[in-house]
């Protein structure tokens, strides 16, 4: 760079540092990551009180609270984050209600002998769930649903569910956001879903690692009783199994290497696959999906910084679940 240059170019970067923190300002203001602000804001959108089991507040708490101080969220990271807990959270007071509106019939709907789908994160876990889900005698929880599990009584007269034309308006939005995503995890309204989308309910999920750089909320994860997270999960289950009737259900996640006490605390009776692939492909791979992911919602970190990232957490997986 020529020297009569040099003045100009940090007058620029100077420049672009004060729009980037008055949009952090801004955005904060509009939408501020407040457990307590978050909470109220549903209560008063759905009319709704009770959140249910388990308790939400100090997972949200932990949540909220590393996302402000560790992910470095760019304003629409932040907007997309906002909107995405606080539906949510929505969600969450609607399940409540409906759950006790039909709770004798969930308690007597049976999850038998439930197949989990874990291992290595990128060992082609998505496109062995979706194998197993063309199944007729499998049922695995598609996008649309645990998305919108909640029908309404003009859903239910329809040929075609509206939720499912609803999850797709929101995946294309997503995909606009985020155009690397279809090649590294193309998702769709009508495809099977990980167990961590129905996780997010409780605010005890790996989704919230996955796409943001938290590490005191992933300690917080580590470090805590999931178990909640699972009998959650159960109760979903049970609840989307009301209106038709599941012989087998088809679930996965690679992170459930990290809570298998907990899964088959709840799921006693469950079948466990483990995929396997070449640790440096893994890795490979895993880098590509966490940056396309984290950029969504935050500024780039420095790749090196990247790569240890993702080859310890690689590490402790494999170490965890050959200990189990």
């Amino acid at each position: 760079m020529q020297r009569s240059t040099i003045p100009e170019w940090r007058r620029f970067r100077a420049w672009l540092g004060g729009c980037r923190s008055l949009g952090d300002v801004l955005s904060r203001q509009f939408w501020p990551l407040n457990g307590e602000a978050l909470c109220a804001e549903a209560r008063q959108r759905t009319g709704l009180v009770d959140f249910g089991d388990p308790p939400i507040e100090t997972a949200l708490s932990n949540l909220v609270n590393s996302l402000e101080l560790e992910a470095d969220l760019h304003p629409l990271g932040r907007f997309l984050m906002w909107v995405h807990l606080r539906g949510l959270l929505e969600t969450r007071l609607r399940l409540t209600q409906a759950w006790r509106e039909h709770l004798e019939a969930m308690e007597t709907s049976l999850i038998q002998r439930p197949v989990f789908i874990t291992g290595m994160p990128r060992s082609g876990s998505t496109f062995l769930h979706e194998l197993m889900a063309e199944d007729p005698e499998n049922r695995a929880p598609r996008v649309w649903e645990v998305m919108f599990p909640i029908p309404t009584r003009n859903e239910m007269r329809s040929n075609v569910d509206p939720r499912i034309r609803k999850a797709e308006a929101c995946l294309w939005w997503f995909r606009r956001l985020a155009p690397l995503a279809d090649a590294v995890y193309p998702i769709r309204a009508s495809t099977p879903h990980e167990c961590i989308g129905i996780h997010s309910y409780t605010m005890l999920s790996e989704e919230f690692v996955i796409t943001c750089r938290i590490s005191a909320y992933e300690a917080f994860l580590r470090e805590g009783n999931l178990g909640p997270a699972y009998a959650w999960q159960k109760r979903f289950l049970q609840y989307l199994q009301l209106s038709c009737q599941t012989k087998q259900w088809i679930l996965k996640s690679p992170d459930h290497v990290h809570t298998l006490e907990y899964l088959l605390t709840v799921f006693p009776d469950a079948v466990v696959i483990q995929t396997h692939r070449n640790p440096v492909e893994v890795l490979r791979s895993s880098m590509q999906l966490t940056e396309v992911l984290e950029g969504t919602f935050a500024r780039a970190e420095d790749p090196a910084q990247t790569r240890r990232r993702e080859a310890r957490s690689l590490a402790e997986l494999m170490e965890g679940i050959t200990s189990f």
